[in-house]
């Protein structure tokens, strides 16, 4: 790289763009060296300092939801179903786009069977879980 600053930015700028919104998002800043001589100071270390250290399950669901708009979306929807801001962060990268969909389906057919969902909170709950939790263990 011609400079540190291209080295640090280039090196780190896909994983920020990944990690953004996540647990482990952090911010990338250069330490410079004390003292000095001609020209700019020299780069001795590269800091990375954790952003999302103490947020709350509820602090998380709102992030993403600023960040994304299919989240947005998505969450209402597993609100409507009353599920937990917890299981919600805990699942929904776990299951994806495409899982939560399953999710929705399979919710709106058990309400229309003959045993249709008694308590949401529970029985919705319990299923994103155990979704969460089957696909867990295939990986």
């Amino acid at each position: 790289y011609a400079s540190h600053t291209h080295a640090i930015t280039y090196t780190t700028a896909e994983p920020l763009k990944d990690f953004q919104g996540s647990e482990l998002e952090f911010k990338v800043s250069p330490v410079y060296a004390e003292g000095g001589g001609r020209g700019r100071p020299a780069v001795v270390k590269v800091c990375f300092e954790f952003l999302n250290k103490t947020m709350t399950p509820s602090e998380r669901v709102a992030l993403w939801c600023r960040n994304s708009e299919k989240f947005r979306e998505h969450y209402k929807r597993l609100k409507e179903w009353k599920i937990t801001d917890e299981n919600i962060v805990k699942y929904a990268k776990v299951l994806g786009e495409k899982g939560i969909n399953k999710l929705f389906y399979h919710f709106t057919e058990k309400n229309k069977s003959s045993k249709p969902i008694a308590e949401r909170e529970k029985y919705c709950n319990w299923y994103i879980c155990f979704q969460g939790e089957k696909v867990l263990k295939e990986e």
